[in-house]
């Protein structure tokens, strides 16, 4: 990496902490119908002790594993797992906006900061050890480009190479941002680091195919 990528990615990555860190999420529930939460990966359900969350909120019929489900994730995974509810329930809003684009945007930009709400709400309760941090790393880094806010984009996939710097999805995410910003250079460099360093070869030249420099 160049000197002026490598300063670049120190401060973003100092940004993005602070982003995170500045202030209590905002921690909203969206009210999800029993159809969106069928949609849900499946141990969605026992991101909180019971499996089902009221007739006015989250409801579905409990997977196989028994009523203990909730502690043997906990265990698992860790405390970080306690604010995994809030991560389902920004799924439901990030669902939503796919369907409101170009309809409603008061609706849509309000779904889009509830869910920004709930996925830094996770980051703030869990540690950089939390297994499900890369992927909720990467889900609010494409929320962000979402909502056109490039900037805090980029801060969040140079803190998922800092976190994660074996996994693929970092690089490819902000190597995207930067060719959106015609910094094609940086981008090169960004992917290149990422050869070197992404053990999942196969996967990192899936997602890598996926962008396109001139």
């Amino acid at each position: 990496m160049t000197k002026i990528l490598r300063a670049l990615t120190i401060d973003l990555l100092l940004a993005a902490v602070l982003a995170i860190v500045a202030a209590p999420a905002r921690a909203e529930s969206p009210g999800a119908t029993q159809q969106e939460w069928a949609l849900l990966p499946q141990w969605c359900a026992w991101t909180q002790q019971a499996p089902q969350f009221g007739a006015s909120s989250l409801s579905r019929s409990a997977p196989s594993g028994g009523p203990d489900m909730y502690q043997e994730y906990v265990r698992r995974y860790g405390d970080g797992w306690t604010a995994m509810h809030h991560y389902c329930w920004a799924l439901v809003d990030i669902m939503r906006m796919g369907k409101l684009a170009g309809r409603n945007r008061a609706v849509h930009d309000h779904a889009a900061e509830r869910a920004l709400g709930n996925i830094d709400y996770v980051l703030q309760n869990s540690t950089t050890s939390f297994s499900f941090r890369p992927e909720i790393l990467a889900s609010r880094a494409r929320l962000l480009i979402r909502m056109n806010d490039y900037g805090q984009a980029a801060q969040t996939a140079q803190m998922l190479i800092s976190e994660g710097p074996t996994l693929p999805d970092g690089y490819v995410l902000l190597a995207d941002i930067l060719v959106k910003a015609g910094r094609t250079n940086d981008a090169k460099a960004v992917l290149a680091k990422g050869d070197e360093l992404v053990t999942d070869k196969e996967r990192y030249a899936k997602m890598r195919g996926t962008i396109k420099i001139k």
